[in-house]
């Protein structure tokens, strides 16, 4: 179930236990050029804020998630933010409690992505994956502080 998760807006939560390696569903969305999103992302974070700094993230960048490389050896990512499923409500953690992983091929070549749980989740627990969006440890730590907020 989608629920309110405050300080990250929105949440997915278990409505009954959930054992490990139960397939939860697909993350659905836009397939995008990663050099291409990521450029909009930058321009988009220069008008809302002067700035391109990695954190704090931009509601936009929140619903991402990184597919592979697709047939031209481009990165792809899944843009779930206009159009996609109760999957991207899934929050990220530096401990989570499912990951991605890759099953078949979409239009562009790039891989489609699962959300599965890596151990057992009680009922009402946020589930949670690590999106990997940690390009250095500047950008981590920076991560890691807004987090605790």
């Amino acid at each position: 179930i989608v629920a309110p998760a405050p300080p990250c807006g929105f949440g997915v939560f278990a409505t009954s236990r959930i054992e490990k390696g139960t397939k939860l569903g697909e993350y659905l969305g836009e397939a995008r050029s990663y050099d291409v999103w990521v450029e909009e992302i930058k321009e988009r974070k220069r008008k809302q804020r002067g700035s391109e700094a990695s954190v704090p993230f931009i509601r936009e960048e929140l619903y991402s998630a990184w597919t592979g490389n697709g047939p031209k050896g481009a990165g792809v990512v899944v843009d779930a933010y206009a159009a996609g499923n109760a999957m991207r409500f899934i929050n990220c953690s530096c401990a989570p409690s499912a990951t991605f992983t890759s099953f078949g091929r979409g239009l562009q070549g790039h891989s489609r992505l699962q959300v599965v749980a890596t151990r057992d989740i009680e009922a009402w627990e946020q589930l949670s994956v690590n999106y990997g969006w940690y390009y250095d440890d500047a950008t981590l730590q920076d991560v890691r502080a807004e987090a605790i907020r």
